[in-house]
């Protein structure tokens, strides 16, 4: 019986880069995670910046909410979009 994976996306399933552990893998729902570990270090990381643990962003956090800026996963963001607006306005 295929995968439910398999059988949204046919037999050969995408593969994507995690953002959090630099490895490939079968897309499985997280939007460029490989799992729910990296999930919990991709919160772990911005919840250390969005607490002020920290002074500069972790560069994989900056790119995660780069391209995903209003993610469907439940993350607190609101420095990071900050963080990452004020950047774009300096590239500008």
């Amino acid at each position: 019986m295929p995968s439910i994976v398999d059988m949204l996306y046919g037999l050969e399933s995408p593969k994507q880069k995690c953002i959090y552990c630099d490895k490939y893998s079968e897309h499985n729902g997280w939007e460029s995670l490989c799992n729910r570990t990296c999930y919990y270090g991709l919160v772990d990381l911005l919840e250390s910046y969005e607490k002020g643990a920290v002074s500069d962003p972790d560069a994989r956090i900056v790119k995660y909410f780069t391209i995903y800026p209003e993610p469907s996963h439940t993350f607190f963001h609101e420095k990071i979009s900050e963080y990452i607006a004020k950047s774009k306005l300096k590239e500008d």
